[in-house]
């Protein structure tokens, strides 16, 4: 009578391959259970586990395309963000829904430019096109204040000591249309509206850089203004009282800076918005 030639005991080379690919201790055990399976219990568990993968590969969920920003679009974007916060018209310069949705919603009016349908209604790649409306609209603010800050004798950034001569209105209304992007075809006119705005901007500005230097505390210039305006809203709800003030706060920062040059200013303001929608790229 024959004997069963015992099976070979893989144990210790199954133990060696499993640290090899460094395998955890649990890991390294089953691999050593496989390794004294007969050949046809190790072909089925290896169907099975084929079939395992198989099934969890087709749950998976492809990762959305990557998103990048057109040139077009991104040029719209900047030069939004410039004529909207240089507008006497603007009534919010960072409280939400704020600029941004204006912004948003004019170029969700032209899809040829590149927020379509289809960019609107995938979120991931709406959150991108908001972060970069927000991302533009910040950086106009910090050059805005800046030039403010600049025009009203201080640095442009750091503490309430002057440094500099001060500006009368109509050269730091130059300064601004003048730092206009260059992906806008034409530089905006400056008007007497756009005059008594920044009148009332720098004005809040020089509150604010006041207030902080007294009282320690780091209030948020941009916010101010948007409680400012609001204020001023309820408080003239007619565009005859609106004018009135801005008026009144444009003497006033005449009378403390100067005048300035003023034979090429506009006495109404003319849209901004054609600047921006110029075909001109």
């Amino acid at each position: 009578m024959s004997r069963k030639r015992p099976a070979e005991d893989y144990a210790d080379f199954a133990r060696s391959a499993a640290r090899c690919v460094r395998l955890k201790q649990d890991d390294e055990k089953e691999v050593v259970k496989f390794s004294k399976l007969d050949s046809t219990q190790q072909q089925i568990l290896l169907y099975a586990s084929i079939r395992s993968l198989s099934e969890k590969t087709t749950q998976l969920v492809p990762a959305e395309p990557v998103f990048t920003i057109s040139q077009v679009l991104e040029s719209r974007m900047e030069r939004y963000a410039f004529t909207v916060l240089i507008s006497p018209s603007c009534n919010v310069y960072v409280t939400d829904p704020g600029p941004s949705k204006v912004i948003l919603t004019h170029l969700e009016n032209h899809p040829e430019w590149g927020l379509t349908p289809a960019v609107r209604s995938t979120k991931g790649h709406f959150k991108i096109v908001e972060s970069t409306v927000r991302k533009y609209l910040t950086t106009r603010r910090n050059l805005l204040k800046s030039l403010m800050r600049v025009s009203l004798g201080y640095e442009k950034t750091g503490g309430p000591d002057r440094k500099n001569a001060m500006q009368n209105i109509v050269t730091l209304c130059e300064a601004v249309v003048n730092s206009a992007p260059s992906s806008l075809p034409k530089t905006p006119k400056i008007s007497l509206q756009m005059l008594a705005r920044f009148a009332f901007l720098r004005q809040v500005l020089e509150e604010c850089i006041t207030k902080n230097a007294t009282s320690g505390n780091k209030e948020d210039y941009w916010a101010t203004v948007d409680t400012s305006l609001k204020k001023l809203r309820e408080n003239r709800p007619t565009d005859k009282e609106m004018s009135r003030f801005f008026t009144h706060v444009l003497e006033l920062d005449s009378k403390q800076y100067g005048t300035g040059e003023r034979s090429h200013i506009l006495n109404e303001t003319r849209p901004l918005d054609g600047l921006a929608d110029d075909d001109a790229i």
